[in-house]
C-alpha cells in the first residue's frame, strides 16, 4: 500500500508541473492519505500535525451509538455491592475493535508522515537553488517532522502499555464475573457482607445470625428488639435482572416473577409473631442497580408493602440499622434513667430517715445540756459551801479538855 501511495504522490507533487505553494502541496498529501485508506473517513485528521501552515480538517463520520455497561464492586461504610453487571465478551469485542482502527489510522498518519518527509528530501535534492525560501521551509518542516515521528512514537508506546493494563482489568472483571454466576457464591457474599454491617452496627448480644425458627426455616439475621425479632434475609436475583439490562423479551416478566417469589417466601416463613417476631421483615439485596430496579417497579412496591417485606440495599441498610440502633440506646437510657429515679426515691427515703434521727439527736443533745447545766449549777454550789467550811476556825485545846 505505502508503494502505491508513494507512486501517486510522486505523480501528483511533479516537481516540473506542481505548484510550490506549500498549502497546495499539504492539500494534495492529505487528500491522497484520505483515499488510500477508507478508515480515514471516520477520523478527524489536522494538517497542522504535519506542517505548521493553515489548517484543513475532514468532516468525520458520526460515530454509532452502543450502550456500554459496566460492571464495579463498591465497599463504603462497610457496605459491598455489584452494579449492573453484563457479558464481558461485547464489551472487549468492542475496545478490541476501536483499538484496532485506532492503530490503523495512527499507522496511515505515520505512513503519511514518512512518505511526505521522504518525497521532500527528494524534491529538496533535484531543487537545491532554484528556490531559496522554499529550500529553507522544507528544511524546517523536515526537522519539525522527525520530531512529530518521535513523539508519535512515544504515543504510541503509552497507548499501547494502557491497553496491557485494560486487558489486565477486563480479565479480573470477567474472572469476577464467572464467580458471580453460582447463585449460591452470590448468596453466601450476600450473607458475609450483612453479618458484617450488623456486627459493625450493633452489640453481639443484640442480634443472631443463622436463626433457626421452630418451624425449621433459617433466616440470615435477627435484631433483637424490645417489640419482637427483626429479620432480615439476603436474596440476589441477577440472572433474570441481566437479562432485562440486555432488553431480552420477557425477562422484565420473569424478573419481577422471581422478586415477587422471594417476598412471598420470607413473608411466610419469617413473619412468625407467635415465635416472637415482628410484623414485618427486611429483605437484603446486596446490589444497588438491582435494589433500585425492584423499588422502581410500581407492581413490586404493591407487593412488598402488602406481605410487609421491604427491601432494603448496603446504603439503605446501613439506614435502617442506624435507625434502630438509635431506638436500642434511647431504649436503654430510658431504662437507666427509670434506675436514676428509683435511686432518688430510695435516697429520698433515707434522708427522711435521717432527718426523723437527726431530731431525736438534737432533742438528746439539748436534754444532755440541761442536764449538763444543772449538774454543772449544783456543783457550783457544792463548791460555794466547800468554800464556807474554810473559814471555820478550829477549836482550842482548853475548850476540848473543858468539855
Amino acid at each position: 500500500m505505502h508503494g502505491r501511495i508513494l507512486l501517486q504522490l510522486t505523480k501528483e507533487i511533479n516537481p516540473t508541473t506542481t505548484n510550490h505553494n506549500p498549502t497546495v502541496v499539504q492539500s494534495k498529501i492529505l487528500n491522497l492519505c484520505i483515499r488510500s485508506s477508507p478508515t480515514m473517513a471516520n477520523a478527524s485528521i489536522t494538517p497542522s500535525f504535519l506542517f505548521p501552515i493553515p489548517q484543513a480538517t475532514v468532516k468525520t463520520k458520526a460515530s454509532d451509538k452502543r450502550p456500554m455497561t459496566n460492571i464495579s464492586l463498591h465497599h463504603t461504610g462497610g457496605s459491598f455491592h455489584t452494579v449492573n453487571p453484563t457479558p464481558i465478551q461485547a464489551r472487549s469485542a468492542m475496545i478490541r475493535l476501536d483499538m484496532g482502527l485506532f492503530f490503523l489510522v495512527i499507522a496511515v498518519i505515520i505512513a503519511g508522515f514518512g512518505i511526505t518527509l521522504f518525497l521532500l528530501r527528494q524534491w529538496l535534492n533535484q531543487r537545491p537553488t532554484q528556490d531559496p525560501i522554499l529550500t529553507d521551509w522544507l528544511k524546517s518542516t523536515s526537522s519539525q517532522l522527525n520530531d512529530r515521528l518521535d513523539n508519535a512514537a512515544r504515543v504510541i508506546s503509552d497507548v499501547q502499555k494502557n491497553l496491557g493494563e485494560m486487558s489486565e482489568v477486563g480479565r479480573g472483571i470477567k474472572s469476577l464475573q464467572e464467580f458471580l454466576q453460582s447463585p449460591k457464591l452470590r448468596g453466601g457474599i450476600g450473607e458475609e457482607v450483612l453479618k458484617e454491617m450488623i456486627g459493625q452496627t450493633f452489640p453481639k448480644n443484640a442480634f443472631h445470625l443463622q436463626y433457626r425458627f421452630k418451624t425449621g426455616g433459617i433466616v440470615d439475621a435477627v435484631l433483637k428488639t424490645d417489640a419482637g425479632l427483626l429479620c432480615i434475609d439476603s436474596k440476589f436475583p441477577m440472572e433474570n435482572f441481566n437479562r432485562m439490562v440486555k432488553g431480552e423479551e420477557g425477562a422484565k416478566k420473569d424478573f419481577i416473577a422471581d422478586v415477587k417469589k422471594h417476598i412471598t417466601d420470607i413473608s411466610k416463613k419469617y413473619i412468625l409473631p407467635d415465635e416472637g417476631t415482628m410484623d414485618f421483615a427486611l429483605m437484603y439485596i446486596p446490589s444497588e442497580s438491582v435494589y433500585y430496579e425492584v423499588v422502581n417497579i410500581r407492581e413490586l412496591t404493591v407487593t412488598t408493602r402488602n406481605a410487609r417485606v421491604y427491601p432494603v440495599s448496603p446504603n439503605t441498610l446501613y439506614a435502617h440499622l442506624q435507625v434502630l440502633l438509635q431506638s436500642f440506646q434511647g431504649k436503654e437510657l430510658e431504662t437507666k434513667s427509670r434506675q436514676v429515679f428509683q435511686l432518688l426515691r430510695a435516697i429520698q427515703k433515707d434522708y427522711s430517715k435521717v432527718e426523723e434521727n437527726l431530731g431525736v439527736l438534737g432533742r438528746h443533745v439539748t436534754n444532755s445540756y440541761n442536764t449538763m447545766s444543772s449538774v454543772n449549777q449544783s456543783f457550783t454550789v457544792m463548791g460555794q459551801k466547800l468554800s464556807q467550811t474554810q473559814t471555820l476556825k478550829e477549836p482550842k485545846e482548853s475548850d476540848q479538855l473543858t468539855s
